[in-house]
Order: structure tokens, then sequence, then C-alpha cells
């Protein structure tokens, strides 16, 4: 890390610092960062080493609000990064939030285990039925981040499969005992097929191990070609136990997909961006440079310049001279790491997106910023014409589809009478 960056996240530096003329996303986040997301940022440093060790007991040494910090934690899901950090440092902080962060991190320790343990279960099962199969996220990327199962927040598992195995993976996932959540199962053909055009995946649920699943046919909704480039023939195998191994996406497609990840969710949880700092650690500018290539040939380089321009500002990522110099000259990239910024401090950093106020809006407008062409624009807009709690609430054929534009208001309307109704 950078000394500038350093100092502009602990608040150790001086108090006037000279200002970009562009307006970076570093001086957006310098006036707004609280010392309690300062401390948490520096935790969230991979691999540990000496010079993240003084950048946390540098923030840890501005007045904290430890029962605030407590709830930033939370709401980022980082406990796990934060107590390795913390804990390994030494810093003085009240018992009660010594034993929250140990508790919430021995959690993660416990659910990553076991997530690993079903991933591998779910592998040899698909590897039997001759079906493809990559596990994004997860127990793969917590093996290839930070060689560790125990650190990494992880609520579910993420299963991509080929669009036309789908019904063929479904059927597997109920013998291995899951149950259909997220569309209920009871949900019209028709209904199910604009589901298929509009989102990505099925959420599945395993009621006796209690495990959430998802099943992807597409790698994200944003309207990138990401999702035809997806070629299962060169998955790479993951050695996550020393006994056994699980199927992901080759290195650069994988690191791709996690930044388009990231930005479809407006990075509003800093797990996600630490997950990328933690990858970029090790790899030199040639291969930061080659990752920024694919992206273009996927259409998804918008939501790598995003990502890296983040790493930067709150990590001290030292990028390419040449890239660096073209993602600060692009007015587009400096605005979506604003927003993505406001996305992960705002409510102070601790209070869930969609709890706020138009919170989704900031996340919604980046998704236009993040269209490449005119044609990915427009099916951006196609995108968020249609709620796909509408799709749940009134099946309508396709020839009418049109209608749930102009039914969007009164089938909100009708949801929110239900739901007041049943209470």
């Amino acid at each position: 890390m950078s000394d500038a960056t350093a100092a502009r996240i602990t608040g150790t530096g001086p108090e006037e610092r000279p200002r970009d003329p562009r307006g970076s996303a570093g001086d957006f986040l310098a006036d707004t960062i609280s010392p309690e997301f300062g401390l948490l940022a520096m935790c969230c440093r991979w691999p540990p080493s000496p010079d993240r060790d003084a950048a946390i007991r540098a923030a840890a040494a501005r007045p904290i609000d430890w029962p605030h910090f407590e709830r930033v934690v939370s709401r980022q899901r980082v406990a796990g990064l934060v107590w390795h950090g913390l804990s390994r440092t030494g810093i003085d902080m009240p018992e009660a939030t010594r034993q929250a962060l140990r508790k919430a991190a021995t959690a993660i320790a416990r659910s990553s285990l076991a997530l690993a343990a079903e991933s591998l279960r779910l592998q040899g099962l698909f590897d039997q039925a001759g079906l493809d199969c990559a596990q994004v996220k997860g127990a793969t990327l917590a093996a290839l981040a930070y060689g560790s199962l125990g650190i990494r927040h992880a609520k579910d598992i993420d299963l991509a499969v080929p669009e036309v195995q789908l019904s063929a993976a479904c059927g597997l996932l109920k013998t291995a005992g899951y149950e259909q959540q997220r569309p209920p199962p009871e949900i019209s053909q028709a209904g199910f097929d604009l589901w298929r055009r509009y989102d990505k995946d099925i959420v599945w649920w395993h009621p006796a191990k209690h495990i959430e699943l998802e099943l992807h046919w597409n790698l994200t909704n944003l309207s990138m070609p990401i999702n035809e480039t997806l070629d299962f023939s060169t998955l790479q195998p993951i050695d996550i136990s020393g006994s056994g191994a699980v199927k992901t996406l080759p290195p650069a497609q994988l690191f791709v997909y996690l930044c388009v990840h990231g930005a479809g969710h407006g990075w509003y949880r800093l797990k996600w961006l630490a997950d990328i700092e933690a990858l970029l650690e090790d790899k030199t500018g040639n291969e930061i440079e080659a990752y920024y290539r694919l992206a273009q040939e996927t259409g998804s380089e918008r939501a790598l310049g995003q990502a890296f321009l983040l790493c930067a500002d709150i990590f001290g990522l030292e990028l390419p001279p040449d890239l660096s110099a073209m993602l600060h000259r692009s007015r587009r990239a400096r605005l979506l790491a604003r927003l993505a910024l406001i996305c992960m401090t705002r409510g102070k950093a601790e209070t869930e997106i969609y709890q706020l106020p138009f919170g989704t809006s900031v996340v919604a407008v980046s998704h236009f910023l993040l269209a490449r062409t005119p044609r990915a624009f427009l099916a951006e807009i196609a995108r968020k014409s249609i709620n796909l709690e509408d799709v749940l609430y009134l099946s309508l054929p396709k020839r009418l589809e049109f209608l749930y534009l102009l039914l969007r208001w009164p089938l909100w309307l009708c949801r929110r009478w239900k739901n007041a109704a049943t209470r």
C-alpha cells in the first residue's frame, strides 16, 4: 500500500492534502469514510504482513465507536478478516466487542467448512451423473484468494450449469435432498420461461443441512456477453480439503466474473472487493492488463475498471501506469467508483442498502453506466421494466409480456395489500 493511500484511509496524514482536479474516488472516500470503516478496510487487506499490521494499528489509533464498528463489520460481512487482523495485531478493544467478533468469526469458519463438505458431495454427484457444473465463489474462492476455508464469509453454494442441462441439474438436486424455493415449484411454464430470460438462477434449500444453493444458467443478470463465453471444457479443479477437488472457472474468467458480480450488486459489501484485492495481491502488471483485455472481449471492462479504481483507493493497489492513467481519465470509470463507494458506505456503512430510501436506485444507475453498447443499454431497460415478483404474482403469456410494465404499480399495491392482510 502506498503511503498516500494509508494516510487517506487511516486519517494519519496531514489535514490539508492536494486535491485531484479530476475529482477522484479517493478524494470522495477521504471525505466520507468513518474511522470505523477505515479500520475495517485495513483489516480486509490480504495477505498478512507487517505492512498490513502497521496500517491496522494506525487505523485503530483513531477514536473508534466499537458498537458501531461491530454493526459495520456485520453489514459488510467481513468478520473473519476483521477478527484475523485485530487479533493478530493485539488491538485493544472492549471485551464485549472482542467476544462478538470472535463468535462471528467462529461461525463463519464453521459454516464455511459445512459448505465445503457439501460442495465436494455435489461435485461427486454431478460427475457421476455426467453433468457439467462450475462452482463459483464459496469454497473455491476462499481457497484461491485466502488459502483457507475459515476466513471468507459465504452464505450459500453457487453452481453454474449449461442451460441445456438445467432440467437434469434440477432433478439431481431434488434427489440430493434440496427443495426449490425461488421461483416456487408451482410457477407456470410461461412464468418460468420468462424467469429464465430475465433472471440467472433458481434458489434451492436443503432443509436437513440448512444450506442454500443457487443454480445458475447465466453468470449475471447484466446485459453482457460474459454469459455467452462460459466454456465448461476449460474448468479447473481446486483442492479445497486435501481429500477432494471441485471445479471452477479458469483464473482469468473467474476474476472477470467476480468483478461483474460485484458490479451487479453495486459493490455494496466490502467483502466482494476484498476478494478482488486478495486475488490481485501476487499478480504482475502484465497479468492485470491481461485480465482487462479479457474483460474487453466479454464486454465487462467497465466492471473491471470500477473494481481496479476501488482497490486502488481503498487498499492501495498499484495498477500498471498506462491502465491507471486511462481509468483516471475516464469520467464514467470515476463515476462508477464513486457510486460504488456510496453504496458501500451509505447509511453509516451499517444499514442494509435495501432498507434505505431509494437505496437500490444507485445500483440501478450504475447498471446503465456499465452498458457498453446501445443494445446493452436497451436490454437493461427491458430487464428493469419487468419486476420478477410480478411474474410470480401474475403469469402472462409471452405475447402479453408488455403489460408487466403497465401493471407494475397496480401489482405492487396488490402485493402490499396481500402481505398486510396475512400479517
